[in-house]
């Protein structure tokens, strides 16, 4: 196989891929085996992500699946191949979250300080795995409903993906940024309170700092959320 001939068949199978990023429908379906490779990627890739956000990596087969409902549903209603190539968004997420994991493990560069007030730092954008995957579901979303068969005013589709952008910003910060028996600020301490109410049926929580610093003669407030204690005064 000749370079001509290798650049072209490559050209051919990213073909499909570059035209769902531009909200374009390329003619020619992947191939059968083109299928399991994508999914292949995109299986490893949310593995990889849910380790990251320190969950079950099982976790990525729903999502998988829960990502390919419309692709499928097209699918089977056209009566052609599954259009993975929806899912191309993806991508740029696992390249974030490589770009992360390269710099911080293997190259040990520090991560640039990061607060409410530093988050408009471009610098930092490379590093925000959890924007990325918001960015890439949102992005995978508009590209499957752009090629739906289903009618939806644009004004509909606006609003759902709106309010479905918000639930999902809202359930990554209060379950992935609560306190976690460390310390945080509000709304965190609280959401912290209400997942100890329903799995352990009080709102106490133990704070295993504690332990490390009561013999060291340091004052310990700063290792309690304020939501834990009544005010000094």
């Amino acid at each position: 196989m000749t370079h001509s001939t290798l650049r072209n068949k490559i050209y051919e199978c990213l073909a499909p891929t570059l035209a769902a990023l531009t909200f374009c429908d390329d003619a020619r379906a992947h191939t059968r085996g083109e299928i399991a490779l994508v999914l292949a990627l995109h299986l490893a890739g949310l593995v990889a992500v849910w380790r990251y956000l320190h969950q079950p990596v099982w976790l990525a087969v729903p999502v998988l699946a829960l990502l390919l409902t419309l692709p499928a549903l097209q699918a089977y209603r056209a009566r052609r191949a599954l259009a993975v190539e929806t899912l191309a968004p993806l991508f740029f997420l696992y390249i974030v979250l490589l770009a992360r994991v390269i710099t911080v493990w293997f190259i040990r560069a520090p991560l640039p300080y990061q607060d409410e007030s530093t988050l408009a730092d471009a610098r930092l954008l490379v590093f925000q795995v959890e924007l990325a995957i918001i960015a890439a579901l949102v992005y995978t979303a508009l590209i499957q409903v752009s090629r739906s068969t289903f009618h939806v005013s644009r004004f509909t589709f606006l609003a759902l993906t709106l309010a479905l952008a918000a639930l999902a910003w809202f359930a990554a910060e209060t379950l992935m940024h609560r306190t976690r028996g460390v310390t945080a600020t509000d709304p965190y301490a609280y959401a912290q309170m209400a997942v100890d109410l329903a799995t352990r049926g009080t709102f106490l929580h133990a704070f295993p700092l504690f332990d490390a610093i009561k013999d060291l003669g340091i004052k310990w407030y700063p290792i309690q959320h304020i939501g834990y204690r009544l005010f000094e005064n």
